[in-house]
């Protein structure tokens, strides 16, 4: 299951966002309707773009939930045992143990934020990754009517459309012509539409 972002933006003239359900890993695309790309797309070629997604989000997420359970649960016993200590030291009045103790405690606490750090850095280049292998598949198509989908910072809390004929009038037709933007998140229109893409979502 996937934590719930503490914000999700609303779709623009430009852009159209397609927000996940934490619950149940998948995109609401209800709101969709074909006139919003100018008939380019109707709905079912945006549905299966986000079910083809979701089939990849899923087990990602459900696996970093079992691994969040455990290092919670792990961590919980490391901070009774923590507690225990200190009591027993101020019962047996030995200061020097208790100093010791809150030491050790917290050289854990930077640690433990040190590794939680890098696992989500995993699962988030995980994510993207897959997902990029997964709109591939799809992107030419959309490229050739003035469409491409990019992956957000906070992706896969949600994703966008954005409608290049709109922002990059006449320049769609050639994905080869398209530039890498410098903002954070991935665009799908060079020549494999993916490549190496994925760097800057990576970094963020």
């Amino acid at each position: 299951m996937l934590n719930k972002p503490s914000k999700i933006p609303s779709s623009t003239d430009t852009v159209l966002v397609f927000p996940i359900d934490p619950a149940t890993s998948k995109f609401d695309a209800k709101s969709y309707y074909s006139g919003l790309t100018d008939n380019r797309v109707d709905s079912e070629e945006i549905k299966q773009v986000l079910i083809d997604l979701e089939t990849v989000i899923k087990p990602i997420s459900e696996q970093e939930a079992r691994g969040n359970k455990l290092f919670n649960l792990v961590l919980l016993i490391i901070v009774m045992t923590f507690i225990s200590v200190e009591v027993f030291a101020l019962f047996i009045k030995n200061y020097t143990l208790l100093c010791l103790e809150l030491v050790i405690f917290l050289v854990f606490v930077g640690i433990r934020w040190f590794v939680w750090g890098n696992i989500k850095k995993r699962y988030k280049k995980r994510y993207a990754d897959e997902s990029l292998r997964s709109l591939n598949k799809h992107a030419a198509g959309f490229v050739q009517k003035g469409l491409s989908w990019k992956l957000p910072e906070s992706y896969p809390h949600w994703i966008e459309l954005h409608k290049e004929y709109m922002t990059n009038p006449g320049g769609y037709s050639a994905p080869a012509a398209y530039k890498q933007e410098e903002s954070p998140g991935t665009n799908l229109y060079q020549n494999s539409y993916y490549q190496n893409q994925y760097n800057n979502y990576n970094q963020a």
